[in-house]
């Protein structure tokens, strides 16, 4: 999910450069603006989604070690 993302969000920061440099009006350079802002989002929202995934996965490696340690007795 991530990558798809992450690719779109280029494509969109490369056509909103497109769009701002061919543009004929004052329209049409917000229209490029706003494609290459929310391109940056969506490539930051990638990255978001990239470090929960790497979050969720040591999450788990560390009940996977407490698990192999064995639960803790109560005194």
């Amino acid at each position: 999910m991530h990558v798809v993302v992450g690719v779109l969000g280029v494509l969109q920061i490369l056509g909103g450069i497109l769009v701002y440099a061919v543009a004929r009006s004052a329209i049409h350079e917000i229209l490029g603006a706003v494609m290459f802002g929310m391109g940056v989002m969506s490539v930051g929202i990638a990255l978001v989604v990239v470090e929960l995934i790497d979050i969720r996965k040591s999450g788990k490696r560390q009940v996977e070690i407490f698990d192999r340690l064995g639960k803790p007795k109560a005194s």
